[in-house]
């Protein structure tokens, strides 16, 4: 069976690799940077395409989801999935305030253009590690 979901992760990345290649935005490299980084976080994190656009799981479970519009920007949407089950609101650390807060389980911090992210993106991909991560 490993080998099967091995071979569903894979394909679900090349998918998602095939998007990045063929996407026309402004900000191409800081998305393909950011879902890379967000890769890296932990081999429990696969990847897929929602909302046209990279999509981040933690075992499974939609946790991250990239917004590609407006083009004047790109979004990082931090959810529980579309049924996230009673889990309640969540918490995470975001001293530098790039969260706003849609719901008790939702948020979305927004890239305006490619300077924010490279001074935030540490701060982006600690948000990341900590939504991932069931408490």
């Amino acid at each position: 069976m490993a080998k099967a979901t091995t071979t569903i992760k894979e394909n679900e990345t090349n998918l998602v690799s095939e998007l990045i290649s063929g996407l026309e935005h402004p900000f191409k490299s800081e998305i393909d940077e950011m879902r890379h980084l967000i890769l890296g976080l932990d081999t429990l994190v696969t990847e897929k395409i929602k909302w046209n656009a990279p999509s981040f799981c933690w075992n499974g479970e939609d946790r991250i989801t990239f917004k590609l519009q407006p083009r004047n920007c790109f979004q990082i949407v931090f959810h529980r999935g579309a049924n996230p089950s009673g889990q309640g609101s969540v918490t995470v650390s975001d001293p530098k305030g790039l969260l706003k807060w849609a719901a008790a389980d939702r948020a979305v911090a927004t890239i305006p253009d490619a300077a924010y992210f490279q001074e935030h993106k540490q701060a982006l991909l600690d948000i990341s590690l900590s939504w991932m991560r069931p408490a």
